[in-house]
């Protein structure tokens, strides 16, 4: 479970497309500080699996109809990409249950800007 409060900006180092998937690479330094293979970190709102760790990077399988249903599919190299990791089950609640999987598509039909944000 995640609580929907982005950690940290991160950086899209590479996005290698293979058959069906593609593997993503982000630098995230404190997202990986105890990042291990195995671990959940939401890339973008989108719960991935660590398959990878080190170096303040780690790396992702993404199969393809996950791209097909987010946004992911969009990234390249040098993308800042919102991180979060997993809320461990002893951590801080600070912001609502959110579990990073996608259930449905959405398109933006307006968007204008307000005195502490966008609407």
């Amino acid at each position: 479970m995640f609580t929907g409060i982005v950690e940290e900006l991160g950086t899209v180092t590479a996005l290698e497309r293979r058959a069906t998937s593609a593997v993503l690479t982000v630098e995230g330094p404190l997202v990986t500080t105890d990042a291990r293979h195995g671990d959940s970190i939401a890339v973008n709102g989108v719960c991935l699996t660590v398959t990878g760790a080190g170096q303040s990077r780690f790396t992702v399988d993404v199969m393809n109809q996950t791209l097909e249903l987010t946004t992911l599919a969009t990234l390249a190299p040098g993308a800042r990409v919102n991180l979060e990791r997993a809320m461990p089950v002893d951590g801080r609640f600070g912001g609502h249950v959110v579990q990073g999987h996608v259930d449905g598509t959405a398109t933006v039909v307006a968007r204008q800007p307000g005195s502490t944000g966008r609407w």
